[in-house]
């Protein structure tokens, strides 16, 4: 298929509704080129070829028209794709390719294909390259297969070469249809593109046609700055800080309107298509190729045709270059942030996700409800044991009582230092609020210091929007179920916590809080320390002759259930947080609301009665302050775990012989269930996992399974990204890891060609070195051949990036990158990990 953004420019400049593709060349599960193809608002349906080179089918449509795939009779002779366009009287199309290698079966096959669609509609265009030469009234096949289609009725447009060798072989016919304007066009390829109108009527989709937007420009941040300043006067006139914020916002409102007013503005046809590397010069060579074009019909000269198509290269290659440099410059200016990085390659290589089904307010109430509801039955479901479970905080003297004033230059650089992610309830757009961060600094400092000295969060920053984001692709979109919340909190709520959980870890770390063995959010931890503390331990067991089981624990919407005077407690107790600082979460906890907003569409507002708020910078410490006691407890049974967050792992040693040494991990588990349900979290049964680890030696000695959490144990399970299998050989996680590499290898070497080499290097990095270094502290008992597994997929890196021969030398080539071998790679984690020890940089 030839080039996705020419195709695509060529779609957006004839304004075409459909678009019918032959000999696509993808294969089946290849369908990048197609999403890359498609302009805004368009979707595809496409057919792969089987086998063989050449072939593929593929139609591009307006979302706007509503059409569905048909499932006819499978031919061997041709490549066929029909679909249903969804009118008034349904019409039916057909894209068909013919190889032009002869094949006798084709008449017969072509005539029952076409006998199926005749007889169960009355509107039909079939459309395709048969590589026939009706031109040719010599040819028998030809003249056959005009009769044939004759016979249905069917009626031929198409009077014209379309191919560059003078043939007529790209034909378009209909039944019941009147085609207007039917034009032969030149195009990029061998063939020409055959253009045409009809009338069909379609079920379009209603779109909005109107949006409100500020209109910023270079004068906007001075406008801004002088009529604030005006306004600000009024601001210490009051001291409670709800109306400190209220006047702020209001003023803020007030002097954005004056810089940047807030107009109503018509999406037009341009605005929605518009690709944003093309630009004025483009444009004016596209103007240019579009003025030869005209002079070579009027005057039919060679002359002219050969300048346009000299023309047409040459905006071509601006095309193509601009395009290159656009995503150059992005990778360039994200090359530090992986999370960009991945979603601008999944723009260019995944198909849009669905969009959410809501069309009225009334369409949030439900998800609104769904997501309330949802808490409310997780905590009415847990019940504790009669019998309660007691774990005696430990003497705690006073760690914060009050926290210090904030300053100037520490608000400036926390800002500095900050994500500008924006939520609904913003009064000013976050990337132009820290455009003028100066001018409101003075008085965002006065509202956060009122705060924090009289222990009072103001309501506006206790205001969340929540954008339902469907969990996975493929599940139903129509299901609340299927969607998790996104939380969004006004972004100088987040400054203000920012600064505040600053001090709280200063407390917590001063004061040695936190447990030892929860690595979630803690200084110098990280998933892997914790994985490796674990897989160090089993392997230990292991050389001991010991089996080990490995339990992993799985919550309920374990961040989204704490009881909010439980949290309190524990930040009195557990932590020795007492009054200003404390009175100050007691109001950060309480009276907090949400709403549910999708599109332009917004639901009524809720409380929010339980949880660390989500989407937050202290909810992280908050719930690993709440999950304290649950360290205490695991002890009492003397069984080892380790936790991270939400996710806890037990693990226990046990001879192969006696299975009686699992019992205080029976009665462990039983116990931490007890106390989670008295702290209104849910372990969930279901998503519990359990490994059996045993040595390779003696895995066929275990006794019968008569305990059940060896009955109940699987081969392998998952935990913090690393799967765990029974022989702790990690073979399962290579097979998954290699997996995932050569998807994302496949999906870059898709647009290897609009990148620059380095711009490949940063996308290989992010995408396949991040994945195999992750974790591969644990690699050390890989097998020779899954290292050598993990090495094919370097090479593999590594020869996209340089574009050697698969039967080219590859250790020249990670030379000159320098690039570790996978094996190296592990060698250095370990030494790097030891230096962290020895140097006070790794957990004790």
């Amino acid at each position: 298929m030839l080039d996705p953004s020419l195709l695509n420019d060529f779609i957006l400049s004839q304004n075409l509704d459909f678009f019918f593709l032959n000999e696509t060349w993808l294969r089946i599960g290849e369908s990048i080129q197609l999403q890359e193809l498609c302009p805004p608002n368009f979707i595809y349906f496409t057919s792969p070829r089987l086998s063989g080179r050449g072939g593929g089918v593929a139609v591009v449509f307006k979302n706007q028209f509503k059409c569905s795939m048909l499932s006819l009779k499978q031919v061997h002779c041709f490549e066929a794709l029909s679909f249903l366009i969804h009118c008034s009287v349904p019409v039916c199309c057909t894209v068909i390719y013919r190889p032009p290698k002869a094949n006798g079966n084709f008449l017969s096959e072509f005539s029952q294909y076409v006998a199926d669609i005749v007889v169960r509609y009355d509107k039909v265009i079939i459309a395709g390259d048969f590589n026939l030469h009706i031109d040719n009234n010599t040819n028998t096949l030809a003249n056959y297969f005009i009769s044939l289609t004759e016979s249905f009725n069917l009626v031929q447009h198409v009077k014209g070469p379309t191919h560059n060798q003078g043939h007529t072989l790209d034909l378009i016919f209909t039944l019941g249809l009147t085609l207007n304007s039917i034009e032969l066009k030149d195009s990029i390829s061998d063939h020409k593109c055959v253009l045409f109108d009809t009338c069909l009527h379609p079920i379009t989709v209603p779109q909005k046609s109107t949006v409100k937007r500020h209109l910023f420009n270079s004068q906007s941040a001075a406008k801004f700055t002088s009529t604030f300043s005006v306004l600000k006067q009024g601001i210490s006139c009051t001291s409670h800080v709800d109306d400190v914020v209220r006047l702020f916002n209001n003023n803020c409102a007030s002097a954005l309107e004056a810089a940047a007013p807030l107009k109503t503005a018509n999406v037009s046809r341009k605005d929605t298509n518009k690709q944003p590397w093309i630009d004025v010069s483009i444009r004016s060579c596209k103007a240019e190729c579009r003025k030869a074009e005209r002079r070579w019909k009027k005057t039919g000269l060679q002359v002219h045709y050969e300048a346009m198509k000299e023309a047409l290269l040459h905006y071509n290659t601006m095309v193509k270059n601009a395009r290159s440099k656009y995503f150059s410059d992005l990778i360039t200016a994200h090359c530090h942030n992986p999370k960009f990085l991945f979603q601008t390659v999944d723009k260019l290589v995944n198909p849009t996700p669905p969009s959410i089904p809501a069309e009225s307010d009334a369409d949030c109430e439900k998800f609104l409800s769904y997501f309330n509801d949802k808490i409310e039955s997780i905590r009415a479901s847990v019940i504790p044991n009669s019998s309660p479970v007691i774990v005696s905080h430990p003497f705690r003297e006073c760690t914060l009582s009050q926290f210090p004033p904030m300053t100037l230059f520490e608000l400036l650089q926390t800002v500095s230092k900050m994500k500008p992610s924006s939520s609904p309830v913003d009064v000013i757009p976050t990337k132009f609020l820290i455009s003028i961060i100066d001018s409101l600094a003075p008085s965002l400092l006065n509202i956060f210091n009122t705060s924090l000295s009289t222990g009072i969060v103001p309501d506006y920053f206790k205001i969340a929007s929540v954008q339902p984001l469907l969990k996975k692709p493929g599940l139903d979109p129509s299901s609340p179920e299927n969607y998790r919340p996104i939380s969004k909190l006004p972004f100088i709520s987040k400054i203000l916590e920012k600064y505040v959980s600053k001090h709280l870890f200063l407390a917590v770390d001063n004061y040695n809080i936190f447990d030892e063995l929860q690595s979630g959010f803690c200084k110098h931890h990280c998933t892997e320390t914790a994985l490796l503390k674990v897989t160090n331990d089993t392997l230990l067991a292991s050389d001991a002759g010991l089996c080990s089981i490995l339990v992993l624990l799985d919550l309920s919407a374990a961040f989204d259930t704490v009881d909010h005077q439980i949290l309190l407690d524990r930040l009195k107790h557990w932590a020795g947080i007492e009054g200003t600082a404390l009175d100050w979460f007691s109001s950060y906890l309480s009276n907090r609301s949400f709403c549910v907003t999708v599109n332009n569409y917004k639901s009524s507002f809720s409380p929010v009665k339980y949880g660390v708020p989500q989407g937050s910078v202290l909810g992280p410490i908050l719930f690993s302050l709440y999950m304290l006691p649950l360290g205490h407890i695991i002890r009492k049974h003397g069984v080892s775990f380790h936790c991270y967050a939400d996710d806890t792992q037990l693990y226990c040693p046990f001879k192969i012989s006696d299975h009686g040494g699992l019992s205080s991990l029976h009665e462990c588990i039983n116990e931490i269930k007890n106390w989670m349900a008295q702290n209104f979290l849910q372990l969930n049964s279901d998503k519990t996992e359990i490994v059996v680890i045993s040595p390779q030696r003696v895995a066929k000695h275990i006794l019968p399974c008569t305990d059940s959490l060896l009955a109940n144990s699987k081969p392998t399970a998952k935990s913090l990204g690393v799967w765990f299998d029974s022989k702790l050989n990690f073979e399962h996680h290579v097979t998954k890891l290699v997996q995932a590499c050569f998807y994302h290898l496949r999906n870059i070497s898709k647009i290897r060609s609009i990148l620059s080499f380095h711009d490949t290097e940063v996308i290989l990095h992010a995408f396949i070195s991040s994945r195999l270094d992750y974790c591969n502290s644990l690699f050390t008992c890989l097998s020779q051949k899954s290292i050598y597994r993990l090495q094919i997929v370097q090479n593999s890196a590594a020869r996209l990036l340089t574009r050697k021969r698969k039967y080219d030398h590859i250790t020249p080539v990670l030379a000159s990158l320098h690039w570790l071998p996978v094996c190296f790679r592990i060698d250095f984690k370990i030494l790097l990990i030891t230096f962290k020890a020895l140097h006070g940089l790794s957990p004790s």
